[in-house]
């Protein structure tokens, strides 16, 4: 019973272990500081690492304890001198406890390097202990370095963490690093057992492994659930009454649940959903109870003996194995998969519960992720004649060539002018029902061809758009993956090179050749009408720093002195030059080829008819008359072209503020 001339202390601090004997499940930490401790071979720094509720700052303290006992027995320590006495109440001088995660600071550690200077008050050793050691900023790590490498002979840190990849790998360098382990199952139970009978507290076997399995390894949560459990429900405590507590689901509903489903009774699963959903049962909890109780039926399907990988009370287990053929284990997976998707789905939903019952009806109707005959086959088919098309028209020229290359077999194998793409009997589900891992990792590689065919057929397209031809007209492209090969060899056609075809473009449409003066007359009506279609970013290209540098047959070459485009036929300009190229053909009513290139990169061609400034230009640069230099002042520059025809306002009052123009040239409305 209770003492009741003492305040009350919680379970887990009234039974925090006071020796190494005491502690639970960490056998290997407690016999290595035993056994320094006796061949006085001590560390100056202790590293205790692993999850919560496991045991570090309490082994820890039990150090500090047989460090500075003064007892002269074997058995250390002994909790009865004066030094273990006030380390137990936390009234030692010497043993020192900080919390890392409000005393992160680099001041803080330079004053406990100040303090590390000073000799022991009582005891052998100064024991600090640094709880939560991986919160500390990355200065006052840099600050304990010296000191956590060399400290004084008296002196001993003891760092506690949860979360050791935080920690700088110089501070690890320079501590015994012991790793804490979760507790097991039985052996949280075996504690709750011990502490149960001490203080009349009665509790069935199945009810302390259940608090046990919803510790999750820890100790003090288990002991934290106990005590819970007995404020609610008294000396005397069940299943419910920890479920009630915990907002848990019991065991004997998660199989009710999961049997229904097996059994096609989705109506009576809907309804015991709702039952517990209105008793204040949360959804994602729940979910996350079910995706355990499947792993639980899916290692009993799998492994029937291996009783001890499951936690399931022994009657739920005798009942899965007498209910063994209600699923297969690939329909345990596909379970599995189901909610996990839906728990996973319900961090971005306000409706979780709708998620729950949609993973429900489609485990009562055994409708798997990626399973679905029709979806599988029929995408995978779509797929790869999709691929196969695009691998014709890449390699083969023609889209047309590429499709009606493709054919399917009747294995679903499909072989075209690309890659064959194969989908086999891997496709189609299972017996069982559940998906094959195959068939989605084979949908997820032919998503990933497409989408690399898709951005090659862009990449070449581009390119023979650059060059001034078209897609039949192309040669290899070098773009294309040198193990694409047609299924069927085609003949190849025979194509003359970019410049022969521009060269002999002439002599087959029986055009005169183009002449500087010619393409010189319209270039500034070209010029403002590309402008007006050019990206606001590039019009300064043409503006002020492109001109007219030569003609050579059909061929057109401008030439600028912008920095960043310093190419010949940059990439970047890809949309200014088929603009061009546009506006010249309009313009001079014959198709042409427009290159777009740096002065730094032009070379002159001795065939070409070469010319200087716009005629405009020339024409102001010989002192002509105003009338004439305005004839050759771009649109975007004529003040009545712009009242007339873009603002329709004969009186519109308009000023220039340019950059691009010299303030000396300016025009005046």
């Amino acid at each position: 019973m209770w003492e009741e001339d003492m305040a009350y202390l919680a379970l887990y601090r009234e039974w925090r272990p006071q020796t190494f004997h005491e502690l639970v499940g960490q056998e290997h930490v407690s016999r290595t500081l035993l056994n320094a401790i006796t061949y006085k071979r001590i560390a100056h720094a202790y590293l205790f690492c692993g999850p919560r509720g496991t045991g570090k700052t309490t082994t820890a303290k039990i150090l500090a304890k047989a460090l500075n006992c003064t007892t002269d027995g074997k058995i250390k320590p002994c909790n009865q001198c004066a030094n273990c006495q006030a380390i137990n109440s936390g009234a030692s001088h010497d043993v020192l406890e900080i919390d890392a995660a409000s005393n992160r600071g680099v001041d803080e550690i330079r004053e406990l390097r100040e303090q590390v200077k000073y000799a022991p008050q009582e005891g052998t050793y100064k024991v600090y202990i640094i709880d939560e050691v991986h919160m500390l900023t990355t200065e006052a790590f840099n600050a304990l370095l010296k000191t956590l490498e060399e400290p004084p002979a008296n002196v001993i840190f003891v760092l506690a963490t949860t979360e050791v990849h935080k920690i700088p790998a110089t501070i690890l360098s320079r501590c015994q690093r012991f790793d804490f382990r979760r507790l097991a199952v039985d052996e949280i139970a075996n504690r709750l057992d011990k502490i149960c009978g001490h203080h009349g507290i009665e509790a069935t076997r199945d009810t302390l492994l259940f608090i046990a399995r919803k510790a999750e390894g820890g100790m003090r949560d288990a002991l934290g659930i106990l005590d819970q459990c007995v404020s609610f429900a008294g000396q005397q405590i069940g299943t419910s009454d920890v479920t009630a507590i915990l907002g848990a689901v019991a065991d004997e509903v998660l199989f009710e649940l999961s049997q229904g489903l097996a059994e096609g009774r989705l109506s009576d699963v809907l309804l015991k959903l709702n039952e517990l959903i209105n008793r204040g049962k949360e959804v994602r909890p729940l979910t996350q109870d079910l995706i355990e109780h499947f792993r639980d039926r899916l290692i009993l399907k799998t492994v029937p003996s291996a009783e001890d990988l499951v936690d399931m009370p022994g009657d739920i287990a005798a009942l899965v194995r007498e209910k063994n053929d209600a699923y297969q284990a690939e329909e345990l997976q596909g379970c599995i998969s189901l909610l996990s998707q839906a728990e996973n789905d319900m961090k971005w939903t306000t409706h979780p519960r709708i998620l729950l019952e949609v993973a429900f009806v489609r485990i009562s109707r055994r409708e798997w992720p990626n399973s679905g005959e029709g979806a599988s086959v029929g995408s995978t088919a779509a797929a790869g004649r999709r691929a196969a098309v695009l691998n014709g028209r890449i390699n083969g020229g023609s889209p047309q060539g590429g499709a009606a290359a493709a054919s399917m077999n009747g294995a679903g194998a499909f072989s075209g002018s690309g890659t064959a793409i194969h989908s086999g009997q891997g496709i189609s589900p299972s017996p069982g029902g559940a998906a094959g891992g195959s068939s989605e990792m084979e949908l997820r590689a032919l998503r990933r061809r497409i989408e690399s065919l898709e951005a090659k057929l862009r990449d070449l397209q581009q390119a023979v758009e650059s060059s001034g031809g078209s897609i039949g007209e192309a040669k290899e492209s070098p773009f294309v993956d040198k193990q694409i090969r047609p299924a069927a060899p085609i003949r190849p056609v025979p194509v003359a090179a970019p410049e022969e075809t521009m060269t002999a473009a002439p002599s087959k449409t029986s055009e005169p050749p183009l002449s500087f003066d010619q393409v010189n007359d319209c270039w500034p009506d070209v010029l403002g009408q590309a402008v007006e279609r050019i990206s606001p970013l590039k019009r300064s290209i043409l503006r002020g720093q492109a001109r007219l540098a030569e003609v050579e047959q059909n061929r057109i070459i401008l030439v600028h002195d912008n920095p960043l485009f310093n190419q010949t036929n940059d990439p970047r300009l890809a949309d200014v030059s088929t603009v061009l190229k546009e506006e010249f053909s309009k313009a001079l009513n014959r198709p042409v080829v427009v290159v777009l290139s740096h002065e730094s990169q032009w070379k002159p061609s001795p065939a070409a008819q070469r010319g200087g400034a716009p005629k405009g230009e020339a024409q102001r640069e010989a002192g002509t008359s105003e009338a004439q230099a305005t004839q050759a002042v771009p649109l975007w520059a004529d003040p009545t072209y712009i009242r007339e025809k873009v603002f329709h306002d004969p009186n519109l009052p308009i000023e220039f503020v340019d950059d691009d123009l010299d303030q000396g040239k300016r025009p005046e409305a």
